[in-house]
Parts: structure tokens; C-alpha cells; sequence
């Protein structure tokens, strides 16, 4: 279906599972809250992530390279990529993490 991921990341535990009918507006109103918690833990990093499409996410840098992602399994791969080194989940940085 246009718009809806097909990833298991992609998908909370309110939501119907893949062989249910999904009302597409739920969908991307969950995926919105997704992609602002996304773009919270990647603000420190000066990184953005935007939608595309309802199936991947664009990761960009301040100097405007980008990159995709096509879940968020795979998105932490490309912000490793793009910034040059590992994230540490233990990092000052998501342990100041609100």
C-alpha cells in the first residue's frame, strides 16, 4: 500500500498488525510522532530527518547532504555514516537526553 512502511520498526503495538485493514491518516499521525522523537535525538548531532513518502526517512546534514533510510533499523547506520563515527548509546549526549 502507498504510504504505509512494511518493516516491523515501522509499526506500534497500538496498531493493527499487516494483515489488517490501517486507516492511512493513523498511520501518518503516528509516523509524524515517530519522526519527532527521531529529529530530537538527532538535533545534538545537527542531523534532520524528514518522511519520505511514509516508507523511508531522508537524513540530513546542516550542509544539506542527505542520505536514506528505509526503517529505523537501518537509519542508525546512516547517521553513523553521515556524522563519520559510531553512536554511543551511553554518549553524554543521550544520557543528557531529556
Amino acid at each position: 500500500m502507498f504510504g504505509r512502511g512494511h518493516h516491523w520498526t515501522d509499526r506500534a503495538g497500538s496498531l493493527p498488525s499487516y494483515s489488517e485493514p490501517i486507516d492511512i491518516r493513523s498511520y501518518r499521525a503516528e509516523r509524524k510522532k515517530i519522526l519527532s522523537l527521531i529529529n530530537e535525538i538527532l538535533s545534538p548531532f545537527e542531523l534532520k530527518a524528514e518522511d519520505w513518502d511514509g516508507e523511508s526517512f531522508e537524513i540530513y546534514l546542516r550542509s544539506g547532504a542527505s542520505q536514506k533510510a528505509a526503517n529505523l533499523s537501518e537509519l542508525w547506520n546512516v547517521v553513523e555514516q553521515l556524522i563519520g563515527t559510531p553512536i554511543d548509546p551511553l554518549s553524554p549526549l543521550f544520557l543528557a537526553y531529556k
